[in-house]
């Protein structure tokens, strides 16, 4: 589900992967606002901060590889080198 869907917008993809008990994956950094600002509740965030498009799923496999289920109820930037976590 993403944005582009039927111009769906931010608070109804976190509606849905909230219901659907999912983490969300997303490029778009309103969800930090949605999630830890606004205190939306949700099962689990992935911020993904990699300039290099080809270095997202590589990224996104070792934070997956290290953290596994610890990614849920965290909100988790995974940048170029380094990963930070907050716990929601």
């Amino acid at each position: 589900i993403g944005e582009t869907d039927k111009g769906i917008k931010d608070i109804q993809v976190r509606a849905i992967a909230f219901q659907d008990q999912r983490l969300l994956l997303t490029i778009d950094k309103d969800f930090g606002e949605l999630i830890v600002r606004q205190k939306e509740p949700s099962h689990g965030v992935i911020l993904i901060r990699v300039d290099d498009v080809r270095l997202h799923i590589q990224r996104i496999r070792q934070v997956i590889a290290i953290f596994g289920n610890q990614l849920f109820d965290h909100f988790t930037v995974i940048g170029q080198q380094k990963t930070r976590h907050r716990h929601l």
